[in-house]
């Protein structure tokens, strides 16, 4: 488990930002809405997602984010200020530790009048599209310390996209790394997410 914490926490100051809000919960029992908000010094983010309660749904969570770039910077050539739709599917795993796949299709703006570096790509839109498949787990850590309220969830997959034209330099991998600290049944407060390694968040389930 030391080890298991360990390389969690250096992917999790390794990582770099990504627009991404906190991780769906991959084990979200039928019929649970989760609700979360949060940001850091330059986004603000909401998402929400959906346990799926048919028959024929269950085990599939859908939802989906948006985040804003409150930083001010100008003649930046990206910006995390996009919005994305997200679908999880719980593969297996029941508490402690459960594993599953997340599919989020997004859009990030990007300011296509700025002059691209020679090593870098054009954009030929405002809109930059992009699809991520991932993996998703999540399982308690030092349960005997927190007594199972201390949480580790991570994603992790190729973000394919960027078809524009000019320099590609994707499929590049995105590692989002949370820890969630249960302070009720229904309630977390999140560090990490998408914006390692200092955004701070809420989520609650209802």
């Amino acid at each position: 488990m030391k080890r298991l914490l360990a390389a969690s926490l250096l992917a999790f100051a390794s990582a770099p930002p990504a627009a991404a809000s906190t991780i769906p919960l991959v084990d979200l029992p039928p019929n649970l809405v989760t609700v979360s908000a949060g940001g850091d010094p330059q986004i603000v983010h909401l998402s929400a997602d959906y346990a799926l309660g048919t028959w024929w749904g269950q085990g599939w969570i859908v939802g989906g984010m948006a985040s804003y770039d409150i930083s001010g910077k100008r003649n930046q050539r990206e910006s995390q200020t996009m919005g994305a739709l997200r679908i999880t599917r719980h593969l297996g795993g029941t508490f402690p530790f459960s594993i599953g796949a997340t599919l989020s299709v997004g859009m990030n703006l990007v300011d296509p009048a700025q002059e691209t570096p020679p090593d870098q790509q054009i954009y030929a839109s405002p809109y930059l599209l992009w699809v991520q498949p991932a993996l998703n787990i999540s399982t308690p850590i030092l349960g005997d310390v927190f007594n199972d309220q201390l949480w580790l969830r991570a994603t992790f997959g190729p973000v394919l996209g960027r078809w524009t034209s000019g320099t590609f330099y994707t499929p590049f991998f995105s590692p989002n790394v949370e820890l969630a600290y249960r302070i009720l049944p229904a309630h977390e407060i999140v560090l990490g997410g998408g914006f390692v390694p200092w955004g701070l968040g809420w989520r609650g389930a209802f």
